[in-house]
């Protein structure tokens, strides 16, 4: 069967949640038959080099379609768009690559929000869309963010791409989605079924988890891209330094992740790691990223907004219970007493976040370990994703579109 996996800015050497999830499809389909694969990378940057943007002429002669990488042996084909600048025009329908896509028998597009899977031209080829949020809830957690001019450029695309999402929903796509509010969502707008699927994580070996031993007095550990403004960075930093301040004796918190942090943030982690045990560990290998949290008793979370949160469920899968901030994703995972707490979003959330750290320190953690494990098992373990997604699959290929 030939499919093609479709994603957006695809990076081989530092992958997001959505590549992870790619990832994880992709080793799947690689474990069954031998399926003729590719990726499709389309751009979903100003800056990609396989783009044009027009307020740069030195981008005028970059090639928009490029075929010369492999990943995991799959050949890697990078698409790029015209008028860059404008995220309407990167998700535009590509209708010039109709003949392209009705090669496959199965199209897979692996993405964040909605929107991007509007690129894919109307093709006689069953198409899966798994996602996780909207754009318009994502971007309600990034505008705090974003400078006047480009929050400004962001909200006058709204009507283009609010009218891609509906043309995305109203497609003769199957939707695999990650969370119980969007599963709702899409639900009452689909033409055709909508699935939640959750992409599954391994489950660890004994040794890896310390013998199995609860590491009670382990240090704090949160995990993330640092550059993303979505997780709430100067959020952490406070919440701790403020816990820390009300007991010294906390353990330290390592913070782990992929890139640099913004400068707003770097400077406010300067300021207090003089005064806390805050420790930063940047670009790790996944066995050194593995080892810090087999070795650590508790996994923050302070998202401003998370469709599922993929570093949430390894933190769960090496039995370690979550303090998470309230979002679509962490409510799919936190039961409160069960597998941890979540502290709602608002005015209060640094000191409520505080209160919970420190609250920690008094909670039945063997219990909370154990059953985190547990439920893990139960709902997010890579074998029940995988038989839940070739099941999907299978139903996939009886739509007539």
């Amino acid at each position: 069967m030939k499919i093609a996996i479709v994603t957006f800015g695809f990076n081989v050497e530092r992958p997001g949640g959505v590549h992870k999830v790619a990832i994880k499809i992709l080793e799947f389909l690689l474990k069954g038959r031998d399926h003729d694969m590719k990726v499709v990378s389309f751009s979903n940057t100003v800056y990609d080099k396989h783009s044009i943007a027009l307020s740069r002429p030195m981008t005028y002669r970059n090639k928009l379609v490029t075929s010369d990488e492999l990943f995991l042996g799959i050949p890697l084909i990078r698409v790029g768009s015209i008028g860059s600048e404008l995220e309407a025009l990167r998700y535009r329908k590509r209708r010039e690559l109709k003949k392209f896509f009705n090669q496959f028998d199965l199209v897979i597009v692996v993405t964040g929000f909605l929107q991007f899977a509007n690129v894919v031209p109307k093709t006689k080829t069953p198409v899966i869309v798994q996602c996780a949020t909207r754009l318009i809830w994502e971007r309600q957690s990034q505008y705090h963010s974003m400078n006047i001019l480009k929050k400004t450029i962001l909200i006058l695309q709204r009507p283009i791409l609010a009218f891609q999402e509906w043309k995305v929903v109203r497609s003769n796509f199957l939707f695999l989605v990650e969370n119980s509010r969007m599963h709702a969502w899409i639900s009452n707008r689909s033409r055709f079924q909508t699935e939640k699927w959750y992409p599954g994580v391994a489950s660890h070996a004994p040794e890896l988890m310390g013998s199995g031993q609860p590491h009670v007095a382990g240090h704090f550990i949160s995990v993330g891209r640092f550059g993303e403004s979505r997780k709430g960075w100067d959020r952490l930093f406070l919440a701790y330094k403020q816990a820390f301040d009300s007991n010294s004796k906390l353990p330290e918190l390592r913070v782990i992740g992929w890139g640099s942090f913004s400068k707003k943030d770097q400077d406010l982690l300067n300021q207090l790691t003089p005064h806390c045990p805050i420790r930063v560990y940047a670009n790790l290998s996944d066995a050194d990223r593995n080892g810090h949290i087999a070795s650590a008793s508790y996994f923050l979370q302070t998202s401003h907004e998370e469709g599922l949160g993929l570093a949430a469920l390894e933190a769960l899968s090496f039995g370690l219970p979550l303090i998470c901030s309230k979002t679509d994703g962490s409510i799919e995972y936190v039961h409160e007493g069960i597998t941890g707490t979540y502290v709602s979003q608002g005015p209060n959330f640094i000191f409520e976040f505080a209160t919970a750290i420190l609250s920690s320190q008094t909670w039945d953690f063997p219990f909370l370990h154990a059953s985190s494990i547990q439920f893990f098992n139960e709902v997010f373990a890579d074998e029940i994703a995988n038989r839940r997604l070739a099941e999907v699959i299978s139903r996939s290929l009886t739509i007539v579109t």
